[in-house]
Formats: C-alpha cells, sequence, structure tokens
C-alpha cells in the first residue's frame, strides 16, 4: 500500500512541475510576443510622414485605439514640447495606438485627413 500512495505522490508532483513549466513557457511566449510586436510596430510609425493620407497611416499601423479631438500622451510633464507642436500643427483630430507597458503612440490629421503630427511619449 506505501509503494502505491509513493507512486502516486510522485506523480502528483510531476503534473505540478509540468503545469509550472507549462505557465512560464506561456508567459514567456506573451511576453516575447508583446516585445517583437512593439518593435514592428514602432518601426511601421517611423515609416509615417508628414503628408500622408489616413488610409496610408491605417495600412502602415493598423486599427488604432481610440481616436479624438484633443492630443494627449501618457502624461504632459515632460512632454511639453509634443503638445506645443500639436497645437501648432493645424491638427483636427488624432489617432493613437498604445505599445507596451505606457507608451502612446499619436499621430495628428488636418480636415483632409493628411497627417500633420506624430509624436510618441509614455511615462
Amino acid at each position: 500500500m506505501g509503494m502505491k500512495r509513493h507512486n502516486r505522490d510522485g506523480i502528483a508532483q510531476l503534473l505540478v512541475l509540468f503545469v509550472l513549466l507549462l505557465a512560464l513557457f506561456v508567459l514567456f511566449a506573451i511576453a516575447l510576443n508583446v516585445v517583437t510586436g512593439e518593435r514592428a510596430f514602432r518601426r511601421s510609425f517611423k515609416k509615417v510622414k508628414v503628408g500622408m493620407t489616413q488610409g496610408q497611416v491605417l495600412h502602415l499601423l493598423g486599427k488604432p485605439d481610440q481616436k479624438s479631438a484633443t492630443f494627449h500622451v501618457a502624461q504632459y510633464e515632460g512632454f511639453e514640447e509634443e503638445y506645443r507642436k500639436a497645437k501648432a500643427s493645424g491638427s483636427r483630430h488624432y489617432f493613437f495606438w498604445r505599445r507596451g507597458a505606457d507608451t502612446v503612440y499619436a499621430i495628428g490629421f488636418d480636415e483632409q485627413g493628411t497627417v500633420r503630427f506624430k509624436a510618441a511619449g509614455g511615462t
């Protein structure tokens, strides 16, 4: 009887170890996807230029996470220059994409849907 219990305990320990290793693998895969996805997005964001159309931007970056008539990044402090440039750009609406833990990518468009401004910021 003692040997059967010992075998069950060993199997239970192996099962727990397997589940923990599987969980670590899943977390690693998620983290890797976030990091590589953000890098790819950053590369695409760098390709956006003033004068591009809204359609071209959507083709490069995909659907924005948010649209707004006002510019904003995660915080004002430290990004005063971006706020000043956004105001001076003539942009009438903005698209925002949130990537990583706290990075916001913003593109400003004029009435015709042409890029007038872009910025990225976070905390």
